[in-house]
């Protein structure tokens, strides 16, 4: 018998972020499945996983630019993704007048 993966949204702020995030078997593998990141309720971006082996994400900012890693020896990770997205400028099509 096989059991069904847990999934659970975690949230947290960074750099005047809300960063909030899908997250499957919280307690075991902490699989970082989907992340959206908001500036002041404005989209950002958000990012993905690749590969899960690799913790590989892809990041698709609010404007529908995708980024991803290129080097194969240097993964874009979850912490990468959200350091990338927290500190960004915002387009000037998302950004608060």
């Amino acid at each position: 018998m096989t059991t069904r993966p847990e999934y659970v949204v975690r949230q947290f702020r960074e750099n005047e972020c809300l960063i909030t995030a899908i997250v499957r078997d919280p307690g075991d593998e902490q699989v970082i499945i989907y992340g959206v990141v908001a500036r002041r309720g404005r989209l950002v971006g958000s990012y993905y996983c690749l590969d899960h082996v690799r913790d590989d994400c892809r990041i698709v900012t609010a404007d529908g630019q995708q980024h991803e890693s290129t080097d194969p020896k240097r993964p874009l990770t979850e912490p990468l993704a959200v350091y990338t997205l927290t500190n960004m400028t915002t387009p000037p099509a998302h950004r608060l007048t």
